[in-house]
């Protein structure tokens, strides 16, 4: 009901609920618990995201899912980071969840916000890529992810 008709999608949700149950009796998944922690794991910790990413894809999270998931979370981080700098509370208007806001107050201190505005930048250069059909989703977050380790 929480998809409308948005029928992509529910055939999407259905098919994780048809592969998870087989994925925790092998417990073959990322030790990772969740797309939240991967997206942690990818802002502050690029080399081991990198060798958690198959992990994760493997568990069955659909690949362009996580790349948005990614995006956004980079976008709340740089526009936490651009308020922390200010030394202004970041305002209701910009509707970051409360628990969000708190966890990525604590990140941003460790991430340069040149770095953030970097691979926001990627970010948006390999959506172009994607969309035209010259990569994948997964392709592109490794290109992000190594060129953040070097």
């Amino acid at each position: 009901v929480s998809l409308g008709s948005d029928l992509w999608a529910v055939v999407n949700e259905l098919e994780k609920c048809a592969v998870q149950p087989q994925i925790e009796k092998r417990d073959v998944a990322s030790p990772l618990r969740s797309i939240f922690e991967f997206g942690d794991l990818f802002m502050t910790a690029p080399r081991r995201a990198l060798a958690e990413l198959p992990k994760i894809l493997a568990s069955g999270q659909e690949e362009f899912s996580l790349y948005s998931y990614l995006v956004g979370y980079c976008r709340t981080l740089l526009t936490i980071q651009s308020y922390d700098e200010r030394g202004e509370p970041v305002p209701t208007t910009q509707k970051i969840n409360p628990f969000v806001l708190r966890k990525g107050k604590t990140l941003v201190k460790n991430i340069p916000g040149s770095e953030l505005r970097a691979m926001l930048q990627n970010f948006f250069v390999e959506d172009y890529k994607i969309k035209t059909g010259s990569s994948t989703p997964r392709d592109s977050l490794t290109r992000i992810l190594l060129a953040r380790q070097w």
